[in-house]
């Protein structure tokens, strides 16, 4: 079966997502702040200060699932909240991305929440965006 790497697996959705993912069969792992493999669900650490994510966790998988950001919930959205909820998001995004390619390693599908704020006609949207 293949390996799903969940980044954001803590949260409420990541949880949810997982133990979904592994009642179907799938192996899932995690990004996460502490390496801990052992775990019930193993956590590969990534650090996204300084850019680095464990090798292993990007060999391993075989679709990546992004959901790491700063929390949607916590807090009013004021104009500067959402540009760091979306900045959270780009900027983790783009860290995966660039080290998968430095790699040279490549994933079935790469989805993510990415929460894409625009305005069209005075109107807001939220868009899921699904990158493969």
């Amino acid at each position: 079966m293949k390996t799903v790497l969940i980044t954001g697996g803590s949260g409420m959705i990541g949880r949810r997502l997982s133990e979904l993912l592994i009642e179907k069969g799938y192996e899932v792992i995690w990004l996460s702040r502490e390496r801990y493999i052992k775990a019930d669900i193993p956590r590969y650490r990534w650090n996204l200060l300084t850019g680095d994510i464990d090798d292993d966790a990007l060999e391993e998988a075989d679709v990546i699932i992004h959901l790491a950001g700063v929390g949607i919930a916590e807090g009013k959205w004021t104009e500067a909240r959402k540009r760091m909820i979306v900045g959270s998001r780009v900027r983790s995004a783009q860290l995966l991305l660039d080290k998968l390619k430095s790699m040279d390693t490549k994933v079935d599908a790469f989805i993510t929440d990415l929460l894409l704020q625009t305005k069209y006609s005075q109107k807001k949207m939220n868009m899921m965006l699904l990158i493969f």
